[in-house]
């Protein structure tokens, strides 16, 4: 069965290799995805997050040359959602895209609340990027 995605992107006026650089390091996570991520700590080769759903072990899958950064969500069951990000040239600047796959099970009010949550979180990396 095929999950079911939201996906939104923003264009940044920031390179698109300090967007990669930037998305790359889960400690800037609750930056610009407080929601999701009220803390980061590094944990072996992965990272916790403290999240409003629980702890998570976060482990990003980086190929900064593609312009992608994955995160593999690890919930407490065991049970894992990618979070797939991809980062390419538009103009000066750089086009930053964030998929997300839920369960095929999620309902549509689910799939609304993450697309205007991942809207705000996106507004939020571009403000950070723009004035750094």
């Amino acid at each position: 069965m095929l999950r079911q995605g939201v996906t939104r992107s923003i264009g940044i006026a920031a390179r698109p290799a300090d967007v990669v650089a930037f998305v790359a390091d889960p400690e800037t996570m609750p930056r610009y995805a407080p929601e999701f991520a009220k803390s980061v700590t590094p944990s072996g080769a992965a990272w916790v997050a403290e999240t409003s759903r629980g702890t998570l072990q976060v482990s990003p899958v980086v190929a900064a040359a593609a312009g992608t950064v994955d995160f593999h969500l690890t919930a407490a069951d065991g049970s894992v959602t990618v979070a797939h990000t991809r980062t390419f040239a538009n103009g000066d600047g750089a086009e930053f895209v964030f998929t997300l796959l839920l369960p095929e099970s999620a309902a549509a009010d689910v799939l609304a609340d993450q697309g205007r949550v991942l809207e705000v979180e996106l507004a939020r990396l571009k403000e950070l990027l723009e004035t750094s």
